[in-house]
């Protein structure tokens, strides 16, 4: 395989892990924005999954089944799916076994599963006339859970319309709070008095359910609003710490993304990348070692060209600002290359200004043998530093040089 395909294959491979690369970042935002837990942006739930896994060592993000579900304690962020009644009993069964549920919803998604744990859900908005954020609809209520209490920030929450016997109230809306049935943010006779129950726990069977009617109330836009995130971190104390901790994702895509894309996890997605990158090291250090022979080899070539009348002109035109004395240094320069022409044609080495005129005069006899030599003894005195030229001199000497380089390179091509 020659150089120059080691070059292809070297782009080639690049602008295939640059692809390849591109590709899986793509999937790997796909897959962390259909996955609520992992979402960063103000409508996901990364920051309190980030609580989660500080509060215990053992959490898992469940995508597809709840069938799978072992002993584990479950956590569910605003479903975009309904829990079936299927599913309602299975995770009724899962806590009356010692599980601990936190629901945080206020949709009919979650109709059927509190309905399971005898909660009876009111999905109209609150609005509350007493403490509220910029909006009635944006109501700040108190909480008291344990020794933890503080108000939290709701966002159009829900409330609780009924709740077992044995449930505790764990936050509730002011007396001046309101059912918005009709939507219209104000006080009708269509609207229900408060105060609403917005929050519960209740223990069934060995284990227990906490359910808050608000589905954005620890969302990333709103867990660091009043205290959200300490009344979050104190609902999670009610887990037990034995027991590992689920994510439930099943029911937060309101499209199935197809099975196989899924597979590729957030975690597989960087190992491929792992693998992408390893690939193109190994590759670099195997080719690397010709990838410098190459460019020295360039790199020679374009010292070599500077011999050359094309080449040199475009040095002189672009080092030119940086030399003092120009006319010496250009005549020094261009000198030189007639010198090495004159070396080549002779077959010889030496700097005779006689000898190398008598040379060349030789095979070209056109040229004038005085002005030649004149040029010779000039170029070689300010290559040792001995003379200096005068802008006349110089404007004489590098027209003759340039003359006498352009004969001799026509004569080459001919």
């Amino acid at each position: 395989m020659t150089r120059s395909h080691h070059y292809a294959l070297f782009v080639f491979v690049v602008i295939f892990a640059l692809v390849l690369s591109i590709s899986l970042a793509g999937l790997n935002l796909l897959l962390m924005q259909n996955i609520q837990t992992s979402n960063q942006g103000w409508n996901g739930f990364s920051k309190a999954s980030s609580s989660i896994k500080s509060a215990n060592n053992d959490v898992r993000t469940l995508l597809f089944s709840i069938n799978s579900l072992g002993n584990e304690n479950i956590v569910i962020f605003a479903p975009k799916k309904v829990y079936t009644k299927d599913d309602s009993q299975m995770l009724l069964q899962k806590v009356q076994e010692g599980s601990t549920l936190l629901i945080s919803d206020n949709s009919l998604k979650t109709f059927f599963l509190l309905r399971a744990f005898n909660i009876t859900q009111g999905t109209d908005i609150v609005v509350d006339f007493e403490k509220y954020n910029r909006r009635q609809d944006l109501p700040i209520v108190s909480f008291n859970h344990y020794s933890n209490q503080g108000t939290l920030a709701l966002r159009q929450p829900g409330y609780i319309l009924s709740a077992p016997r044995q449930a505790s109230i764990l936050a509730m809306t002011s007396k001046q709070s309101y059912t918005d049935t009709n939507d219209d943010q104000m006080i009708s006779d269509a609207d229900t008095k408060g105060p609403f129950p917005i929050a519960l726990r209740a223990k069934v069977g060995k284990g227990k359910v906490i359910y808050v009617a608000d589905k954005h109330i620890f969302s990333n836009d709103m867990i660091d609003r009043e205290q959200n995130h300490e009344f979050f971190e104190s609902l999670l104390a009610e887990f037990s710490p034995t027991r590992p901790i689920i994510l439930d994702e099943t029911h937060s895509k309101e499209q199935n993304i197809p099975v196989d894309i899924i597979n590729l996890s957030m975690n597989a997605v960087k190992k491929s990348n792992i693998v992408v990158w390893s690939f193109i090291i190994i590759f670099l250090v195997m080719i690397l070692p010709e990838l410098i022979t190459l460019l020295k080899r360039k790199e020679v070539k374009r010292k070599s060209a500077r011999g050359k009348f094309a080449g040199l002109c475009q040095q002189i035109k672009s080092d030119a600002k940086k030399k003092r004395n120009l006319d010496s240094w250009m005549i020094e320069n261009m000198g030189r290359a007639l010198i090495e022409q004159i070396q080549r044609r002779a077959h010889t080495k030496t700097e005779d200004p006689e000898e190398l005129t008598r040379e060349i005069h030789y095979y070209h006899p056109e040229i004038d043998a005085t002005v030649l030599n004149n040029l010779i003894i000039i170029i070689i005195s300010i290559e040792k530093k001995h003379k200096k030229v005068s802008s006349a001199e110089a404007k004489t000497a590098l027209q003759s040089i340039e003359d006498i380089l352009a004969q001799l390179n026509r004569q080459n091509i001919n």
